[in-house]
């Protein structure tokens, strides 16, 4: 093992694996330090009892900012999206009339196309070279109809094809995307909400019994 490949392995065992640990201790740590050291206002079970509404708001913000990431992942719509749409629907309530603009187009086609094609020969009956050509422009007319539809089959096998190609990109290229949001959601989506939920329990703590926690704080110090 090189010297490299031995910091990236103590990087990631030390710091990456343990994200979520050290985001939840380090912000309560460093709240307790603050109000440990600093001198205004009031005592400092009073000043952890700030630290600890601090820290209860930072976990509550962090975990709906988190929601808020999830939800837009998800495609659902923002809550600035809700909120604008309920707006619009209480303004609908009190009686507010918004001009309402309906643009309406529409596009038609009609496409017709016909062939004709007619193969009239006097035949004489009595003359077998007569007959013999009539078959060969038969012949000839349904080798040339039966050319025309291979050509015709050919041409929509490739339509297909091509088709079916650029549906399996697209395919391929949602499953990818579905595969990134899985991974995000389930394996380091989370890691912010966790800590935003770590954040609110220590600020729970902190406010609740601010005088046990002042008792430890000197010998942290």
């Amino acid at each position: 093992m090189t010297w490299r490949q031995w910091c990236r392995l103590l990087y990631e065992v030390a710091i990456f694996d343990l994200r979520v640990l050290w985001i939840s201790g380090l912000v309560p740590i460093l709240i307790v330090s603050i109000a440990g050291a600093l001198q205004w206002p009031g005592n400092l079970s009073q000043r952890l009892a700030w630290g600890g509404g601090l820290l209860q708001i930072l976990g509550i913000v962090q975990v709906a900012w988190g929601l808020h990431g999830v939800r837009v992942d998800l495609g659902q719509p923002s809550f600035r999206t809700l909120s604008r749409q309920w707006m619009v629907k209480l303004g609908g309530l009190l009686g507010r009339r918004r001009s309402v603009t309906v643009v309406v187009s529409g596009v038609g086609s009609v496409a017709a196309a016909g062939s004709a094609s007619a193969r009239g020969l006097v035949v004489d009956r009595s003359s077998l070279e007569s007959r013999v050509a009539a078959l060969e422009s038969q012949v000839a007319g349904l080798e040339g109809d039966m050319r025309s539809g291979m050509t015709e089959v050919h041409r929509r096998l490739e339509s297909v094809s091509s088709d079916l190609h650029v549906t399996s990109a697209k395919l391929g290229a949602e499953a990818a995307d579905i595969r990134k949001l899985i991974d995000r959601l389930f394996i380091g989506g989370l890691d912010l909400e966790a800590a935003g939920l770590a954040w609110i329990l220590c600020g729970q703590v902190l406010s609740t019994w601010p005088d046990v926690v002042a008792s430890f704080v000197p010998r942290m110090s």
